[in-house]
């Protein structure tokens, strides 16, 4: 069996591990796409290198666009490399203009196509990755999905026949990466020391903001008269802060430049708190049992707000007086059961062989 993997930002480098891995052990051959939405090399080169994934066969250097030209650019590219590869399996990863450019070359060339973490709905038109993610669980065959959520999802809009349920591979991720990323003690490398909060900021409503992003970074400033705040700074935001004239708030922060897969599990292993945007890192903050404060109104993972775990914050106004509350009350953070078990990847290629 020849699959093709269609990835092209971090998020979908860390899924595309497991799939990987399972498919090679299964001796299947892998062929692996990147369009190049992702072109930094701490979000892209240095992925690949520390999650020990070999080379693209393919990278397509697409870039940065607006996103229409983005994503008819990323369609017109892949379906020449899908068409050279004649593959029996397409996969896409996730909830960026990647996975919706993957889903529509694959489908208009009539190929197999799965779509890897399937059935996730936010319920927020104005989200770009719900159009992307809608639009891919349309277009995909398999639609293979990481909780029962997801599944009703599916169900609820007449596509539960397609769905698979599978668990997540991020799980996968995360635990065949823990031990090797709690050894590296990254925190200790910054000259940080416990307890501390790990934040990452980067979506368009909150960096965009001037306002929005200012109440944000005086949060996590007076945040860091309880603890010390590590803030790997996104590219996106480093720009608008700047640009906004912000600079001063960061100077009670630890702020670094955006780290690797593995260092990155590293500090968030080590953590007592997590603020961010991002789906993946709330995600991954819940297998780690630490609790986090969302920068978002909705969540595509309710999974993670059991008990309290993850806590929406749809603008930084109050974003000190919640971060006080959950260091004064931590919550009961459950095991991450809903996700399955850690076996999603060989459940994918299982499903795949056999359709």
């Amino acid at each position: 069996m020849r699959v093709v993997s269609v990835v092209g930002a971090r998020p979908q480098f860390i899924k595309l591990k497991p799939i990987h891995d399972a498919l090679r052990d299964s001796g299947h051959e892998h062929v692996i796409i990147h369009t190049g939405q992702h072109y930094d090399p701490e979000m892209s080169d240095e992925m690949f290198s520390d999650m020990n994934l070999p080379e693209p066969n393919a990278h397509l250097g697409i870039g940065p666009d607006e996103p229409a030209r983005q994503v008819a650019r990323m369609i017109s590219a892949l379906e020449a490399e899908i068409i050279k590869v004649s593959p029996d399996w397409v996969l896409v990863y996730g909830d960026t203009t990647t996975t919706m450019a993957g889903a529509i070359a694959s489908s208009k060339l009539r190929v197999k196509t799965g779509h890897v973490e399937a059935g996730l709905r936010s319920y927020d038109p104005m989200m770009l990755e719900e159009v992307s993610r809608r639009i891919s669980d349309r277009l995909c065959q398999v639609l293979f999905a990481p909780t029962k959520g997801a599944v009703s999802n599916l169900e609820r809009e007449g596509l539960g026949e397609r769905a698979r349920l599978v668990g997540d591979v991020m799980l996968d991720a995360f635990l065949g990466f823990s031990q090797k990323a709690s050894e590296i003690k990254f925190s200790e490398h910054i000259g940080i020391g416990k307890p501390f909060i790990l934040a990452t900021v980067h979506r368009a409503e909150n960096v965009d903001d001037p306002e929005n992003l200012a109440a944000i970074l005086k949060g996590l400033q007076e945040a860091g008269s309880l603890m010390p705040v590590v803030f790997p700074v996104h590219p996106r935001t480093a720009r608008r802060v700047e640009e906004h004239g912000l600079e001063g708030y960061l100077s009670a922060m630890k702020t670094i430049p955006p780290v690797s897969y593995l260092r990155n599990l590293s500090l968030l292993l080590d953590s007592d708190l997590v603020i961010t945007d991002s789906g993946g890192l709330q995600k991954e903050a819940f297998f780690a049992r630490k609790p986090c404060i969302t920068l978002r109104g909705v969540t595509e993972w309710p999974e993670t707000l059991e008990g309290g775990a993850n806590r929406l914050l749809p603008r930084g106004d109050g974003l000190a007086k919640t971060i006080r509350f959950i260091i004064n009350n931590p919550p009961a953070i459950p095991e991450p059961s809903e996700f399955g078990s850690g076996r999603a990847a060989r459940l994918i290629v299982e499903v795949m062989g056999e359709t």
